[in-house]
Order: C-alpha cells, then sequence, then structure tokens
C-alpha cells in the first residue's frame, strides 16, 4: 500500500471511531461544575418528569403538625409487597403516585398511596447493570429524581417506565467524611435539595446537626446556608437525650421542615430558618423503625416504617376538620 492511500486509511478509521464515541453535551468547564460520575444507558429507556403537582392552599388554612389526627381510628394503614421491605424514602410524583426504594437497591417504586400497591418500578444503572448502593431518600424536582446516599452521594436521573433501566448521573457532595445523613426534600423556592445529618463523625463530631442545601442548578453545596436542627429543644419534648433524623419532607402548603427520627420515635416540624414549630412522640408499636415521610395529594401526612422480620407498612395521618 502507497504511503498516500495509508494516510486516507488512517483518517478514515479515526473519523469512524470519533463517529462513534457519545459525547457529553452538559459538561460544563471544570471549575464551574463539581466532579460527577457519569453512569450512561440508552436514551430511550429514560423518560422526562411531569411537573409535580402545584399546591393551592385550603381556603389560605394554616396547616402545621397540630393540624393532622394522630388518631388510629381515622389513620390508614397499608401493608407493603415483600420486596418492599426495607423501605427507606419516599417522594410525591405528579401523577398521586408515591417514589418508594429500599435501602441498598437501585431500584424505584411507583406505590399506589391509597391501596400500598406496586405499579412500576424502574432500575438506576446501564447495560452493564443495575447501580446498588446505600440509598437513604429520595426527592422529585420539576425535571429529575434524586437519591441520596448515607455519605452525602446524589443520583440525579429521570423517572423510567415500568422494568426501564435508566442512567444517572453522581454528584459527590464531599460531606461524607464529617456526617452521616438519612432523608432528602426538594425546596422549589429555592431549587434546592435539603440534605438533613443524622450524626456528625470526624472532624464535625461535636458540631451542631444541621439541614444542608444542594442547588440543582449550579451542583453544589450552597455555602453558609445550612438549617441548624434544634436537637436539644426537641428532645427536651420527647424526654429523651437526641434526635437523629430519618427522613425530612416540605409541607407543600406552610413551607416548614418536618423531620421524623425513627430511632427517637418522634416527629418535628420546624421553619426554613430553624425556629422550632412542634413535636410529636409516635406510638412504637407502629412506627418500629420510620425512615421514609412525605403528604399526599389531600395533604395527609404519610409516614413509612420498614419491616424487619414483617412486611414494611405505610401510615397516612389525615388533616383534622377545619
Amino acid at each position: 500500500m502507497r504511503r498516500g492511500e495509508m494516510v486516507v486509511l488512517a483518517m478514515l478509521v479515526v473519523g469512524a471511531v470519533l463517529w462513534f464515541v457519545p459525547v457529553r453535551t452538559d459538561r460544563a468547564a471544570p471549575s464551574a461544575e463539581p466532579e460527577a460520575t457519569w453512569i450512561s444507558a440508552s436514551a430511550e429507556s429514560a423518560q422526562a418528569l411531569p411537573t409535580p403537582p402545584a399546591y393551592a392552599p385550603a381556603g389560605g388554612r394554616e396547616v402545621t403538625l397540630a393540624g393532622y389526627a394522630f388518631d388510629p381510628k381515622v389513620a390508614t394503614r397499608l401493608k407493603l409487597p415483600e420486596r418492599l421491605k426495607e423501605i427507606s424514602g419516599l417522594a410525591l410524583a405528579s401523577d398521586g403516585r408515591l417514589l418508594a426504594h429500599n435501602d441498598e437497591d437501585g431500584i424505584v417504586f411507583a406505590v399506589d398511596c391509597a391501596k400500598g400497591e406496586v405499579k412500576k418500578l424502574f432500575e438506576l444503572g446501564d447495560s452493564r447493570g443495575r447501580l446498588d448502593d446505600d440509598f437513604e431518600g429520595i426527592a422529585v424536582t420539576e425535571e429529575h429524581v434524586y437519591l441520596v446516599t448515607s455519605d452525602g452521594r446524589l443520583y440525579e436521573t429521570q423517572q423510567g417506565g415500568a422494568g426501564d433501566r435508566v442512567p444517572c448521573l453522581i454528584y459527590d457532595t464531599r460531606l461524607g467524611g464529617d456526617y452521616e445523613f438519612e432523608g432528602l426534600a426538594y425546596e422549589p423556592r429555592t431549587r434546592e435539595l435539603l440534605l438533613p445529618t443524622k450524626d456528625a463523625r470526624g472532624g464535625s463530631a461535636a458540631g451542631p446537626l444541621c439541614i444542608f442545601r444542594w442547588s440543582v442548578d449550579t451542583r453544589r453545596v450552597v455555602e453558609g446556608e445550612q438549617t441548624e436542627i434544634p436537637v436539644k429543644e426537641i428532645a427536651s419534648h420527647i424526654q429523651g437525650k437526641h434526635f437523629n433524623t430519618s427522613g425530612i419532607e416540605r409541607h407543600p402548603l406552610s413551607g416548614n421542615y418536618f423531620l421524623v427520627a425513627g430511632r427517637q420515635h418522634a416527629l418535628a416540624e420546624i421553619t426554613p430558618a430553624g425556629a422550632l414549630v412542634g413535636v410529636r412522640e409516635l406510638p412504637g408499636d407502629w412506627h418500629r423503625q420510620t425512615e421514609g415521610i412525605a403528604f399526599g395529594p389531600d395533604y395527609g401526612l404519610i409516614l413509612s416504617d420498614e419491616g424487619a422480620s414483617k412486611r414494611a407498612r405505610l401510615t397516612i395521618y389525615p388533616l383534622l376538620p377545619p
């Protein structure tokens, strides 16, 4: 083969390789975006997440923790399927179904919160297989579904169809060396994810527990904007020494944050600035290990408890009559 022909052949080979190599079109300059791990899959397997429902105040009514009926006679309890035995997080999707996940499996379940039935499920991963991690919370934004791990890694994906395996981005908040995280929620007013700390460790072991904020636009932890959790004040109302958050959700009417602590069988409401609004102890026989919290389409308070040796359960507390 002549030298000229070899050069042409080499150029054709290089062009063919470049043609089939996928190019990230959403990657910003290294200084503008934190490091993320990209998990790819076929584009056909991901569906755009519908816009969350618009919550309108019910006649301007102010709703707080004290406005819920914690009464076994009016509460609804639902047994969940065996495959959701270790349910760890809840988030309400725009179609009124709950998105839920187990502790360690990269599977998201869409649950009918009126019946406790799984309507569909989809996996996080790619052609190489499903992604598993120590997942501890889930949240839904206008565009994405997010899951958080105990060491502060965020998985960003889109809601998939039944049986789909969807791609995701993984962000390291770099907070896991100092804190253990459990729970995740979305603050739509500022387009931030709320990451409550369950325990402090390392150099922050003596520091306060708090709620960190992670911007879905800049994909960074918002510096200096964390909310301190009034642990001592909450604990004084439940005859305890501590309050270890295992779940968080923003109330769609008041905008306050509801925190649940499975270890202490307690529920607390605080303002976004960290002022305590109310505290409620939960019956241990009903709530043996509460880790998920959400609000239904009718503003009902939904709590999920892991099953351990039994079936996991959803408990729904309705609003008191006006």
